[in-house]
């Protein structure tokens, strides 16, 4: 994301929907750490920005081998943090 953000190959919408993705990342993750869930749109913007932010595929393929090696890991997390976030309390 940095390299990306610093190149004039990607578009500033991709730039924007990667910031907000990872904002939405981080602040699930605290508040799953503090064990305190969010309402439901925390993981709605996170889902369509995370999903957005796949389209730097399609603008440049090189991207594929960077986006499996450093963003998969994330990618496994936000699937927990959003199972988390969206279930009822018990």
């Amino acid at each position: 994301m940095s390299v990306g953000i610093g190149t004039d190959q990607v578009p500033v919408f991709m730039k924007c929907m990667w910031v907000v993705a990872w904002v939405a990342h981080i602040v699930m993750s605290v508040q799953w750490i503090r064990n305190a869930r969010l309402s439901k749109l925390w993981p709605a913007i996170g889902v369509a920005s995370g999903l957005g932010s796949f389209l730097i595929l399609i603008i440049l393929p090189v991207a594929m081998f960077i986006q499996l090696l450093l963003v998969l890991p994330c990618v496994l997390l936000s699937f927990w943090l959003i199972k988390f976030h969206w279930a009822k309390p018990v």
